[in-house]
């Protein structure tokens, strides 16, 4: 947002900026360092910087946007997740000539569950993009050349020879739908490329590694709970490493600390490396050391949780 030299004009900017405009079907959410609305029920995002901005949450954008989403009452997948019971199976298999109509919460992140609708769909740079973790496949449209298509996406008609599908979670659909749409990748050249096996074009594909879990409560004789639990998971357009670890139980104020490391290294971009450590000034502690838009290679964590009443926890570990 640009200054201006009169007090009141900015004021005024600010207001308009962070509130929640609405023209037609379109919601604005004026999502800072993004442009993401909610058109037709649809979370919009106007172009792949936008969704990266979000997606990478480096100042906290998938809080933010969720709250804005909250404010327009739109409906997300995650008001699906708050109706069903607890599922503990895994996904079915990625058969796209067998659909289940199964839903598990579980197999989505939270940012998923906040940005696709009830039919699993979103929109990012003009297009259509349903995610499906239940069945593990992703299928996208172009909005500006089928604006009709958006059924026939929501209802897998994959007769529909417009309609894109990637059945591998690792895939860069990110980058090839930003390829598409600049005009320096089709879909037939991508689709050479995986039956090749070979990477090219600026897309980058690799098997990456797979999606884990691990989590190690202790449990206490005085009813505390001393838990954690870290995880890598692979959602065709959302990928994320991360940690949790809490302390609670029996009526029992306690805080915990949360000491480690963690090292990642993108198929395509990225890397990191780090000590972690957060002293004990709350009872939970979430964190994501990594979230955006590409599959790992590398990914590596762990961490051991301490309270400072009841002691150390277990240590929880992927990757090591």
């Amino acid at each position: 947002m640009k200054l201006v030299k009169i007090l009141v004009l900015p004021i005024f900017m600010a207001a308009v900026f962070f509130s929640c405009k609405k023209t037609g079907n379109t919601e604005d959410i004026g999502l800072s360092a993004s442009d993401v609305t909610v058109k037709d029920g649809i979370v919009t995002f106007k172009s792949i910087a936008a969704y990266l901005a979000v997606a990478e949450n480096k100042n906290g954008e998938q809080s933010q946007l969720a709250e804005k989403l909250k404010a327009v009452n739109f409906k997300s997948l995650k008001s699906n997740a708050e109706s069903v019971a607890p599922i503990t199976s895994a996904a079915s298999s990625n058969s796209i000539a067998i659909i289940t109509n199964a839903f598990n919460p579980a197999l989505y992140s939270d940012y998923l569950l906040s940005i696709l609708n009830t039919d699993k769909i979103c929109s990012i740079n003009g297009f259509w993009v349903k995610v499906d973790m239940d069945n593990i496949f992703c299928s996208a449209i172009d909005v500006t050349l089928y604006p009709n298509g958006y059924n026939d996406l929501k209802n897998n008609a994959f007769t529909n020879s417009n309609i894109m599908t990637f059945t591998n979670a690792n895939e860069p659909v990110i980058d090839v739908l930003g390829g598409i749409r600049n005009n320096t990748l089709t879909w037939a050249s991508y689709q050479s490329q995986l039956a090749q096996a070979k990477g090219g074009g600026g897309i980058c594909f690799g098997s990456g590694r797979k999606s884990e879990y691990s989590g190690n409560p202790k449990y206490l004789p005085n009813g505390a709970v001393i838990g954690s639990s870290v995880w890598y998971s692979k959602e065709f357009i959302h990928f994320e490493l991360g940690f949790e670890a809490y302390v609670n139980g029996n009526g029992i104020f306690d805080r915990i600390s949360v000491s480690g490391s963690y090292q990642y290294e993108g198929v395509c971009k990225g890397s990191g490396l780090s000590i972690i450590y957060w002293p004990p000034n709350t009872w939970y502690r979430k964190q994501l050391v990594y979230s955006g838009g590409s599959a790992l290679k590398i990914g590596k964590i762990q961490i051991t949780p301490t309270a400072v009443i009841n002691g150390p926890g277990l240590k929880s570990s992927i990757g090591y």
